[in-house]
């Protein structure tokens, strides 16, 4: 089951998905069996629901379509785009070409 498919199946008043004062994703609505498809979703997609359900107004992920919480020490940034970030610098790094010994700048 897809995040939205387990969105749309807790669409009823007799179910809520929080995130609790300790940090712990929370479940509350009819009991679940084991093996039920919502209960394996939520299993499936908890890091991915606790970062959407956690309270971080200004505290999310600027780039498209991605809603995890900024890295720790980051202002823009989530820890996958952090390092995406870090990779890309260094690319450009190693690509920047560096002018010949005694040569002069042409204005």
């Amino acid at each position: 089951m897809t995040i939205h498919e387990l969105i749309t199946a807790l669409d009823y008043p007799a179910a809520a998905l929080y995130v609790d004062v300790t940090g712990r994703f929370r479940y509350v609505g009819p009991k679940l069996l084991p093996d039920d498809p919502i209960r394996l979703a939520i299993a499936e997609h908890r890091a991915l629901l606790t970062a959407l359900f956690t309270y971080a107004p200004g505290r999310r992920c600027v780039f498209t379509n991605c809603y995890w919480l900024i890295a720790v020490g980051s202002k823009i940034a989530c820890p996958d785009h952090c390092i995406a970030i870090d990779q890309e610098s260094a690319i450009l790094k190693s690509r920047q070409i560096a002018p010949p010994s005694g040569s002069e700048a042409v204005v």
